[in-house]
């Protein structure tokens, strides 16, 4: 039995190593197509360092002026340090790594942690594979909060406020605050149980636990204050959930694209927290398309990036899962055993579903790939706690926790790696506009319409060739006189 165990380790172990081969090969050479990667996170991060000639569309420069920046400043940095430009794609995978790395500093002593288990059940999280690999920056601002909330756990279960844990909750708050408006609530909760541990476990005085809340505060709340100042609305262009019920706040609506529900049409009907929870649990699995008749594994349900899927709002699982029906649904047994059995039922165990519930009530909050941040910090508080459970149950939750991976690393296609680059990325069309501007377009700009959202593409295969603005006149690209 013993020899079979330590097969199936081996087994388990390999299959590990073989998937983090891939994710680092993907995320380094695969070079992202992704919507918003090419529409504001690459210009906006390309802009910083002066590293492109392209000026973006009015609405676009909104987006990059009051959207939280860290992250496509991040983009830039990669890309102005190393000279080559899929590094862009590896933000992420910065994030990750950054995370990881300070789980293993603030725990590097705790033996009960099992990293196969934790990377087997992250791994086995769609959105988390995928974004591995994009230019997306949700996965960035995840990565921050799984930081901070690590951090919290090491200052709650050690019973004392050490300050390289103090510094990575403080850091991963800011990392998370800077890099996404969605963070924020999560960041506010964590906050809260941060204080509130302080507080109830007597770790500093009260002076000093105030003069910690406002810092964590600020170090969050940087930003909306920034926008507040300028624009009026922490959440610039965007009304900021819950408080603009009662406050008027200024807003910025999008004239170059079409506006969108961002979500099923069908199911645009249910309050937040139901269309939260399908999602989550992704029960429009078992949803259909009119014409289509539902049979087990055939289902026209596929995991994306951004999750999307053809013809829009139209079709049932638009912007819908991202977690696993399979993985969340085992972090949650996982998780309700602890609390109802093993009665672990404490300030980190309750925050967990207080955010759970709370990103239910968030606009969009069936857009999982926004908050994936809850799925990472479940797997750390229940491999944190896996010494709790019983052996059995540690042996079913592993058998479970590999299957599901191995069928998330399948669905997510993630040993499909393009070894591709700008040229590769650009269409015939761009490139034809690349050889006319070389043949005549000395002292011109190329215009492109407002609703180009690849437009930085026509800047030429470094990106900073030719000098393009997008523009509403333009109804198509056009090589024009630069007066």
């Amino acid at each position: 039995m013993q020899t079979l165990t330590k097969i199936l380790l081996t087994v388990h172990k390999s299959a590990l190593a073989v998937i983090t081969l891939l994710i680092l090969v993907k995320s380094i050479f695969h070079l992202s197509s992704g919507y918003d990667f090419l529409w504001y996170h690459l210009p906006r991060g390309l802009l910083v360092f002066n590293l492109t000639d392209f000026e973006p569309s009015p609405y676009t420069k909104t987006i990059i002026d009051s959207f939280p920046p860290l992250a496509d400043w991040t983009i830039g940095f990669l890309v102005y340090s190393t000279g080559w430009m899929n590094t862009a794609n590896t933000v992420n995978l910065l994030g990750a790594g950054i995370a990881l790395f300070s789980i293993w500093r603030l725990h590097r002593d705790n033996k009960n942690i099992n990293w196969v288990v934790f990377l087997t059940m992250i791994y086995g999280i769609p959105h988390f594979v995928l974004h591995l690999s994009t230019g997306y920056v949700d996965l960035f601002g995840a990565a921050g909060l799984l930081m901070a909330f690590s951090a919290l756990v090491k200052i709650k279960y050690a019973g004392h406020l050490d300050p390289e844990s103090l510094f990575w909750f403080l850091l991963g708050i800011g990392i998370a605050c800077l890099s996404r408006f969605q963070a924020l609530p999560v960041c506010a909760v964590l906050i809260l149980v941060f204080t509130l541990v302080l507080f109830r476990e007597k770790l500093a005085s009260p002076r000093k636990i105030i003069g910690l809340f406002l810092v964590a505060t600020l170090i969050a709340g940087i930003w909306p204050i920034r926008n507040t100042v300028k624009y009026g609305n922490p959440t610039y262009p965007y009304r900021p959930p819950f408080i603009s019920k009662f406050i008027q706040f200024e807003v910025k609506r999008s004239t170059e694209r079409e506006p969108s529900i961002q979500s099923p049409e069908r199911l645009s009907h249910l309050p937040n927290f139901f269309l939260f929870l399908i999602s989550a649990f992704e029960i429009n699995r078992f949803l259909t398309n009119e014409g289509e008749d539902w049979k087990p594994g055939q289902t026209q349900y596929k995991w994306h990036h951004a999750q999307w899927a053809d013809k829009g709002e139209r079709n049932i699982h638009f912007r819908m899962g991202g977690w696993s029906i399979f993985t969340i649904s085992i972090l949650f047994w996982l998780f309700a055993l602890l609390l109802f059995k093993y009665r672990r039922i404490d300030e980190i165990s309750i925050g967990i579903i207080i955010i759970f519930i709370l990103i239910g009530l968030l606009p969009h909050s069936n857009e999982l790939r926004y908050f994936m941040a809850f799925p990472l910090m479940l797997s750390f508080y229940l491999v944190f706690s896996w010494g709790i459970l019983s052996s059995r149950t540690r042996q079913i939750g592993s058998v479970l926790l590999f299957l599901s991976m191995c069928y998330t690393v399948v669905e997510s296609k993630i040993y499909h790696i393009d070894f591709n680059d700008i040229e590769d990325l650009a269409s015939q069309e761009i490139r034809d506009v690349w050889q006319k501007y070389e043949i005549s377009g000395e002292g011109k700009v190329i215009c492109v319409p407002n609703s180009v959202h690849n437009g930085i593409l026509y800047t030429g295969p470094d990106l900073n060739s030719y000098p393009v603005v997008s523009r509403d006149y333009c109804h198509s690209v056009i090589v024009e006189s630069s007066s």
